[in-house]
């Protein structure tokens, strides 16, 4: 699915769980694995530069178990509304068992950045010893996070 505003475009293949936002500037590319998600690389289209590293750092979704398969929705609307510029707003909805995670992307025209931000809930009772374990098994920066938490190094 593909959404467009001048230069402005989005852009999410189910199969491959990539997601690409950007104008004629700039360009950044996501993918999703599961309730995993990383930034693959972010381009300078003006400067034709590329940022990436030598491996994706993968970080767990918020309110999603690590093992989980969520069930994702991606939308892009095209944002018109007074006082601000018209944008391409793009947003990946992942729902999971334990709550939904909302990752929002907005891209103006001709501007060399993509904002983002991410939105969180979650649904049912908390089971906190369960969240704790699952906090044990995460992975890249979590993973470290946990470890200095714990006293480990």
């Amino acid at each position: 699915m593909r959404e467009r505003i001048q230069d402005c475009y989005a852009d999410f293949d189910v199969e491959t769980g990539v997601l690409r936002v950007g104008n004629s500037r700039i360009e950044k590319v996501m993918r999703l694995h599961g309730s995993f998600f990383g930034t693959e690389k972010i381009t300078d289209r003006f400067e034709n530069e590329e940022w990436a590293g030598e491996a994706l750092l993968w970080q767990r979704c918020p309110v999603l178990g690590a093992q989980e398969q969520p069930v994702s929705h991606f939308e892009a609307v095209v944002q018109d509304t007074p006082g601000v510029r018209p944008h391409l707003k793009t947003t990946l909805t992942l729902a999971g068992k334990n709550g939904t995670v909302w990752y929002e992307y907005r891209v103006f025209p001709e501007i060399p950045f993509v904002f983002s931000q991410i939105f969180a809930e979650r649904k049912g009772v908390l089971d906190i010893a369960q969240i704790q374990n699952d906090s044990l098994h995460c992975t890249g920066v979590e993973s470290q996070y946990v470890q200095s938490r714990n006293g480990q190094t």
